[in-house]
């Protein structure tokens, strides 16, 4: 968070601790309802597992466009 300060910062950790809260919650019953639907656990972790690279892309992305952000701001100086 090294671009947040204040306020800000504390915003954005809150933020962050209540998403991964509510996969806390959301996460078992979704692979509770996955079992209910399918009769086994694979297809579950399977979600949990596609969710996590869906995860892993969003990062990228959001990293990459903070990234060009701070280098046009750079060259603009």
């Amino acid at each position: 968070m090294e671009f947040l300060s204040g306020s800000a910062a504390a915003t954005g950790i809150a933020t962050i601790n209540s998403l991964g809260n509510l996969g806390g919650f959301v996460g078992p019953y979704a692979i509770g309802l996955i079992k209910q639907s399918t009769g086994s656990f694979e297809w579950g972790l399977y979600f949990v597992g596609a969710l996590l690279i869906l995860s892993a892309i969003v990062t990228l992305i959001i990293a990459g466009t903070a990234r060009r952000a701070r280098t046009t701001a750079t060259a603009n100086l």
